[in-house]
C-alpha cells in the first residue's frame, strides 16, 4: 500500500443495528475519501433464521468482506460498536499486517478502534458472561426473549439512545431488528488483547448500556489507548460524536 492510500474501513455494527444506523459515520468516512464496508452482520435481522445464528456467523461475514481487500493486498481500519467488538476481534485475530507479513503476504489490518465496545477480555467469553446475566430470569428489563430472538422493549430507545434528539432516538430506535439470543452466549474465539497491532478505545462517559468503568476495564486489558468522550452509548447519531469518531479512526489510520 502506498503511503498516499487510505486504509479501507470496515465497521462491525452492534447488536439489532443495521448498517443504515451508522449512515452519518459512513457518509463523514467517505468524504474524506475512505473506502467504507458495513456489512449486515448474521445476528440481527428479521428473518426467523436469525435465531440460529452466533458469533462465529458474524465472523463469517466479517472475515468474508475483508477477504476481497486483502487479497489485492490492502490495508484495513476495523472499527467495533458494542456487541460487534465480540465479532471484530475474532475477525481481525490473524490478518493484521505483521501477520500476514510473516506469511509472506501483502496488506492486513493495520489499526483497530473499538466505541462503546465489547472487546472481550479473554477467549471463551460471551456476552452473557461479560455482563454477568446467569440465567433467563436475570436478563435486562429493556427486551423480551421470544422464539430465540431478543426484542428489544420501548424503554431500551432510552437507553441505546441516551442524550439524542427525542425525532432521532425515535426514528433509529423503529430502524432496530430482532437480535439472536444464541449470539449472546457464543464463546469469545479471541481475547482482544490477541490483536497486534495498535488499538483504541473510545469510551463513552455517559453510557446507559456499558458502564464507563466497565468500558475502561476492557480497554486496559486490551491493552488499548483510551480516549474518554462525553456522550451516550450511540454517538455516531450526532454530528459532533461522529466528528469525534472519524478523527480518532484518522489518528488510528496513520499508524505505523
Amino acid at each position: 500500500m502506498s503511503h498516499q492510500e487510505k486504509p479501507v474501513i470496515i465497521l462491525a455494527h452492534g447488536a439489532w443495528h443495521q448498517p443504515l444506523h451508522y449512515t452519518n459515520l459512513l457518509s463523514s468516512l467517505q468524504s474524506k475519501g475512505y473506502t467504507v464496508r458495513v456489512p449486515a452482520l448474521a445476528t440481527a435481522g428479521w428473518d426467523p433464521s436469525v435465531s440460529q445464528k452466533s458469533v462465529s456467523d458474524d465472523v463469517a461475514i466479517l472475515k468474508s468482506t475483508m477477504k476481497e481487500y486483502l487479497q489485492a493486498g490492502k490495508e484495513l481500519v476495523v472499527v467495533c460498536h458494542s456487541f460487534g467488538g465480540i465479532s471484530g476481534t475474532a475477525s481481525v485475530v490473524g490478518e493484521t499486517v505483521p501477520e500476514r507479513r510473516a506469511r509472506g503476504e501483502a496488506g492486513g489490518v493495520k489499526a483497530v478502534v473499538f466505541f462503546a465496545a465489547f472487546a472481550p477480555p479473554s477467549a471463551g467469553l460471551s456476552l452473557v458472561d461479560i455482563i454477568g446475566i446467569k440465567d433467563e430470569s436475570h436478563q435486562p428489563d429493556w427486551w423480551t426473549p421470544i422464539n430465540g430472538l431478543a426484542l428489544l422493549e420501548p424503554k431500551a430507545s432510552d437507553l441505546l439512545y441516551s442524550g439524542l434528539d427525542e425525532e432521532i432516538a425515535r426514528v433509529n430506535f423503529h430502524a432496530t431488528a430482532p437480535q439472536s439470543l444464541q449470539s449472546f452466549q457464543s464463546k469469545s474465539i479471541n481475547a482482544s488483547s490477541d490483536i497486534v497491532v495498535p488499538k483504541t478505545y473510545l469510551v463513552t462517559q455517559k453510557d446507559s448500556i456499558i458502564p464507563p468503568e466497565g468500558q475502561k476495564a476492557m480497554a486496559n486489558a486490551a491493552g488499548a489507548n483510551v480516549i474518554e468522550l462525553a456522550y451516550g452509548h450511540s454517538p455516531f447519531l450526532t454530528a459532533e460524536g461522529t466528528s469525534n469518531i472519524l478523527d480518532n479512526i484518522e489518528k488510528a489510520s496513520l499508524s505505523e
